[in-house]
C-alpha cells in the first residue's frame, strides 16, 4: 500500500508539473497527450525508487548503534577479567604482600598530585601579512635642514587652525638637488628651503616642523637637480591667519633667498593634492641655435656620416682651431629656414601617446607607466639676446618621466643636425633597447603645472553654492523663527523669567534679526566657495623673475662654460657604437642595440650625458638608478 501511494503521489506531481508547463506556454491541456504520459511515468519512477529510503536509513542507523553497544560490552568484559586476575594474584602473595600494597595505595592517595605533562607548544611563525609600523608616523627622520624632534620643547600657547592650501612658487634650481625635500643630511632642495622658511614665518608650527608629512606636503611636479620652475605648486595644511604678521606670503618671502619666491596661495578643497590633482604640465627648454650645426668633418660622427657644411669649410678652419675662435663663430651663426623646418617636423614625431621607456631610466618596455601622452609641442621663433641666438622648445604633456624632456631634446637636436630622417623617432618606441643620452639640465624650465579638471570642479561647486544661497538663507531664518516660537510657548509657564531673559539678550545683542541671520549665512557660504588655481594674476612678477634669476643665469653659465658646445663635442667625438642609429637610412643597426641582460632598462649612458660636461656636474645628476629614489622611479613621480 505504501509503495502504491508513493508512486501515485509522485505521478500526480508529474501531471501537475506538465499542466503548469502548458499553462506558461499558453497551450491546451490536452495538447500532446504523450507528453503527459512521459511526465507521469518519470515522476512515478522516481517515487518507486524513493520508496523506503527513510526506512532504510533508519535501519542502517540502528545497526550501527547495535554494533557500538556490543563493542562497549566486550570492552567492559575485558576490564572485569583483568581486575579479577589482579585480585587473584594479590591473594596468592599472602598477607605481607597485601599490607605492602595497602601502604602503597595509602601513600599514593595522600601524595600531592602532579601536573600532567604539557605538550610543547609550537613556536608561532611571524605573520607576513601583518603590516610593519610606518616609520614616518614616528617622526624620527632627520630631514635635511629641519629641526629634530629632540629640539622641540612643548609650548603652552594655543594652537592656531590650519587650512588646506595650494602655494604657488617659483625658483632657480641651480645648485639644488631637485625639488622634493630629502631625508638626508647636507642635501639642498627647493622644498627644504621653503619648508624651513614657512616654519620661521609661523605658517607651520614648531610641533609640525620636524617632518613635512605632518602637514601633508606634496608638490605638483618633482623636478630634477638644476631644473628651474617659473611656477610650481605645493599643497599642505598651513596657518593662514598669523596673529602678528598679516600677509603669510610676505612673511615667508622674508625668510627666502631672492631666487626662490612665493607668488601666492589659495584655499583649496580638503581633498586637493598637488600631485594627483595636476592633470598636465608645461615645460620650456632653451638652447642656443648653434647646437643644430652638423658635426665637424674631422670628428668621429662627422667621418662616419660624411657631413659637409659651409661653417666647417671656411678658410683656416680645422680641428686645431682655438676654442675662443670657434665659440665666437658659433655664436655669430644663425639657424637657416630649412634646418628650423626640419627641427619642427622632427619634434612633431613625439606628439601623441607613445612608450617613452628609452627616454628615461628605471623603466622596462612592458611597464605601463612608460606610456606618456604629449598634447602639444612647439618650437618658437629664434630670438637674439646680447648677440646670441636662442631657441625655445615648448612641451605640453599630461606627465613626464625623469630625464624624458632632456633625452627628447638630444634626439631632436641630433636627428636635425645629421642626415638621420625624423622617422627614426617612431622606432625608438619599440622594445629595442638603445642608448639615448640626455641634454644638459641647464636649459630646462617648468613653466607651470595645469589644474584644469580641479578648477572646473571648483567652479561647478561655486555655482552650486550661489544657486543654493537664497534657499539656505531662508532655511536659516525659518529655523531662527521656530526657536523663537518655542520660547513663546514656554512663556505661559515662566513668563516673567522668559521676558527678563529676552530683554537681557536684546541688551547684549545676542538676539539676531533677519538681516543679521542673512549676513552671517552669506558669510558662511563665501567660506564654502574656493578659488581656482590661476597663474595669470602673477604673470608680471613671474616674467620679471624669469629674466632676472633664470634666463640671465642660464645665459651666463652657457657663455662662461660653453656648456652646449662641450656637450655636442662629446657626442661628435664619442668612439662607441651606441649612436650608430644616427644614420641616413633611419634604421637601428645591431651595433647600436644596447647589450646587457634581458629586460635591461632603457636610455642611459653616463659617458654621453650632458650631466658629465664640466663644470655642469656639480650635483648627482647621472643616469645611475641607484642615485634616485627607487619608489619614485617606479611610480614615475620624478620629472625633468
Amino acid at each position: 500500500m505504501a509503495l502504491a501511494s508513493y508512486i501515485l503521489g509522485f505521478s500526480g506531481v508529474g501531471f501537475a508539473t506538465r499542466c503548469w508547463q502548458l499553462a506558461i506556454e499558453r497551450r491546451n491541456v490536452f495538447d500532446n497527450f504523450f507528453g503527459h504520459l512521459i511526465a507521469v511515468g518519470a515522476f512515478g519512477t522516481a517515487g518507486f525508487f524513493l520508496h523506503g529510503v527513510s526506512q532504510r536509513q533508519q535501519n542502517a542507523l540502528e545497526d550501527r548503534k547495535q554494533v557500538l553497544i556490543e563493542n562497549r560490552q566486550k570492552n567492559s568484559q575485558r576490564l572485569l577479567v583483568g581486575m579479577s586476575d589482579t585480585l587473584n594474584t594479590l591473594k596468592r602473595q599472602g598477607s605481607e604482600g597485601a599490607e605492602g600494597v595497602a601502604e602503597a595505595a595509602t601513600a599514593a592517595a595522600t601524595a600531592t598530585p602532579t601536573r600532567p605533562a604539557q605538550k610543547k607548544q609550537k613556536k608561532q611563525k611571524p605573520n607576513k601579512r601583518e603590516k610593519k609600523p610606518d616609520e614616518r608616523k614616528t617622526w624620527t627622520k632627520d630631514w635635511a635642514g629641519l629641526p629634530k624632534l629632540s629640539d622641540i620643547t612643548p609650548s603652552d600657547t594655543p594652537k592656531l587652525p590650519k587650512r588646506k592650501c595650494a602655494v604657488i612658487v617659483g625658483f632657480c634650481g641651480t645648485g639644488y638637488n631637485g625639488m622634493q625635500i630629502q631625508p638626508h643630511a647636507n642635501t639642498r632642495t627647493i622644498e627644504g628651503e621653503i619648508f624651513l622658511a614657512m616654519v620661521n614665518a609661523g605658517v607651520i608650527s614648531r610641533e609640525n616642523s620636524t617632518d613635512p608629512g605632518k602637514v601633508n606636503l606634496q608638490r605638483a611636479a618633482r623636478t630634477d637637480a638644476s631644473v628651474h620652475a617659473a611656477s610650481n605648486v605645493i599643497s599642505l595644511k598651513m596657518i593662514v591667519e598669523l596673529p602678528e604678521q598679516g600677509d603669510p606670503v610676505a612673511a615667508i618671502n622674508s625668510h627666502l633667498p631672492p631666487h626662490i619666491r612665493i607668488w601666492g596661495y589659495v584655499r583649496t578643497q580638503n581633498s586637493f593634492d598637488a600631485r594627483n590633482s595636476c592633470d598636465s604640465r608645461r615645460y620650456e627648454y632653451l638652447l642656443p641655435s648653434y647646437v643644430f650645426l652638423p658635426p665637424a668633418p674631422w670628428t668621429n660622427l662627422g667621418k662616419r656620416l660624411g657631413t659637409q657644411h659651409p661653417f666647417w669649410s671656411e678658410e683656416g678652419v680645422d680641428e686645431n682651431e682655438s676654442v675662443e675662435g670657434m665659440m665666437q663663430r658659433k655664436r655669430a651663426w644663425r639657424i637657416d629656414t630649412d634646418t628650423l623646418s626640419k627641427a619642427r617636423a622632427t619634434l612633431q614625431h613625439f606628439t601623441g601617446s607613445h612608450n617613452f621607456w628609452s627616454y628615461t631610466i628605471g623603466k622596462a618596455f612592458t611597464e605601463r607607466s612608460a606610456q606618456r601622452y604629449m598634447k602639444e609641442l612647439e618650437i618658437r621663433e629664434p630670438f637674439l639676446v646680447e648677440g646670441n641666438e636662442w631657441i625655445s622648445v615648448r612641451f605640453y604633456g599630461q606627465s613626464f618621466m625623469l630625464h624624458q624632456i632632456r633625452k627628447m631634446i638630444f634626439m631632436l637636436v641630433n636627428v636635425t643636425r645629421t642626415p638621420t630622417p625624423p622617422s627614426l623617432i617612431e622606432k625608438t618606441y619599440s622594445n629595442t633597447p638603445i642608448v639615448v643620452p640626455k641634454a644638459p639640465g641647464l636649459g630646462l624650465l617648468l613653466e607651470a603645472p595645469c589644474f584644469g579638471v580641479y578648477n572646473t570642479r571648483v567652479q561647478e561647486n561655486n555655482i552650486a553654492v550661489e544657486k543654493s544661497a537664497e534657499d539656505r538663507v531662508k532655511k536659516a531664518i525659518e529655523k531662527a523663527h521656530k526657536e523663537q516660537s518655542k520660547v513663546g510657548e514656554k512663556q505661559g509657564e515662566n513668563g516673567n523669567e522668559i521676558e527678563k531673559k529676552e530683554k537681557d539678550q536684546e541688551q547684549q545683542g545676542t538676539t539676531l534679526t533677519d538681516e543679521q541671520i542673512r549676513h552671517d549665512t552669506l558669510k558662511q557660504l563665501d567660506g564654502d566657495k574656493k578659488e581656482v588655481i590661476d597663474f595669470e594674476q602673477y604673470s608680471a612678477q613671474i616674467d620679471a623673475f624669469k629674466h632676472e634669476h633664470i634666463y640671465t643665469r642660464l645665459r651666463a653659465e652657457e657663455v662662461t662654460g660653453n656648456v652646449y658646445s662641450r656637450w655636442t663635442g662629446m657626442i661628435d667625438t664619442h668612439e662607441g657604437e651606441q649612436l650608430d642609429y644616427l644614420n641616413g637610412d633611419g634604421v637601428i643597426p645591431d651595433s647600436a642595440v644596447k647589450s646587457g641582460r634581458k629586460g635591461m632598462k632603457g636610455g642611459q649612458s653616463a659617458s654621453l650625458d650632458g650631466a658629465d660636461v664640466k663644470p655642469i656636474k656639480q650635483l648627482d645628476d647621472s643616469d645611475n638608478e641607484e642615485s634616485y629614489d627607487k619608489k619614485a622611479l617606479k611610480s614615475g613621480e620624478l620629472e625633468g
